[in-house]
């Protein structure tokens, strides 16, 4: 597998057209990088590479010493901050690289659980005086769900630690979502504004009345300095889900045979549905009154007929069903 960059300005303009990094092959690898004064570097494993600006390599293919690397950022410092370790002993930990030397210091435990439960989806931020926050997904979490199949597991919760401007830690770590009903969060990202910072992960939520699994975007902002750890005080905001609209049934629809077909759709708020009926040319035959629905599933007819009340030939036709400004296009086919 080979993995490739491009370099664009400010406004999209081409810098410097596909390249090839980890040019030593290492296959199925996550790719890190960040921006240096002069430049960019990549990280990928246990390697690191630096560029100019201009994207021509400044360096080699440099190894760390490291089991793997899991997130990276280059601090105010100019020092590049690296978390690494894996699921294996536990031990995660952060280091950091000196630039301009590439001496290696700083070496110090990160995560203090060191059971059983795996870590991962490492972010790092830091603000304007040098303060610096770190996430991950968790899974030292108590509470266990029904997962796929029969199985039982730990679902994820995201968690943090706080550093101050000499990469000393503060506090220990805490766990940054919290919920009325315990769900699963994964892949954290993380981002400062002034002294608050900011947490953006999705969030998964398995609704046993309807047997519906739903991904969420999930966020929450909490002050560096007094975080409360496990609450989220600031704001959360859940986007909807897609709606969901199944094909329709019967399909093909043998108009002796049925009175209608029928479309399920599911949405997750009150909204205007209605739908379109076009043939194969284009031309809209049928238009559905505008109606309300609320949360939940619900279902749509057609009876195979225009909007003049005139039965359409045998051949196939597009359903497109509106909901609110999402449009949702099936095909079905009409027998005589």
């Amino acid at each position: 597998m080979s993995y490739f960059a491009k370099i664009t300005d400010n406004v999209g303009n081409t810098i410097c057209n596909r390249y090839k990094i980890t040019s030593n092959g290492l296959d199925e690898t996550f790719i890190y990088f960040d921006t240096t004064p002069n430049g960019y570097y990549f990280i990928w494993d246990t390697y690191i590479q630096f560029y100019n600006n201009t994207g021509n390599p400044i360096t080699g293919v440099i190894v760390l010493p490291f089991q793997r690397i899991l997130a990276t950022k280059y601090l105010l410092s100019n020092k590049i901050l690296l978390i690494h370790g894996n699921n294996i002993d536990k031990l995660y930990k952060a280091s950091t690289y000196q630039y301009s030397t590439g001496d290696i210091s700083e070496n110090f435990t990160l995560v203090d659980d060191t059971t059983l439960n795996s870590k991962g989806r490492f972010d790092i931020a830091e603000n304007s005086d040098g303060k610096i926050i770190i996430t991950w997904t968790d899974r030292r979490n108590d509470y266990y769900s029904e997962g796929w199949g029969s199985s039982i597991y730990s679902v994820y919760d995201v968690y943090g630690q706080r550093l101050d401007s000499s990469l000393n830690l503060i506090g220990s770590n805490f766990k940054i979502n919290h919920e009325t009903d315990e769900l699963e969060q994964h892949w954290p990202v993380v981002q400062f504004v002034d002294d608050v910072f900011i947490s953006i992960y999705l969030q998964h939520d398995y609704n046993t009345l309807d047997s519906i699994s739903r991904w969420y975007i999930a966020g929450s902002s909490q002050d560096f300095y007094s975080p409360t750890p496990g609450r989220v005080y600031a704001w959360k905001y859940l986007f909807d889900f897609d709606p969901i609209v199944e094909n329709p049934y019967p399909n093909p629809l043998t108009f002796n045979a049925q009175k209608y077909a029928t479309i399920k759709f599911e949405i997750d708020s009150t909204s205007n549905v209605n739908y379109d009926i076009y043939n194969i040319y284009g031309q809209r035959i049928k238009r559905s009154k505008n109606k309300t629905y609320t949360k939940g599933s619900s279902f749509l007819t057609w009876n195979g007929l225009t909007d003049s009340g005139k039965i359409v030939p045998s051949g196939i036709y597009i359903w497109v069903v509106n909901i609110d400004n999402q449009h949702h296009a099936r095909k079905i086919t009409l027998l005589k």
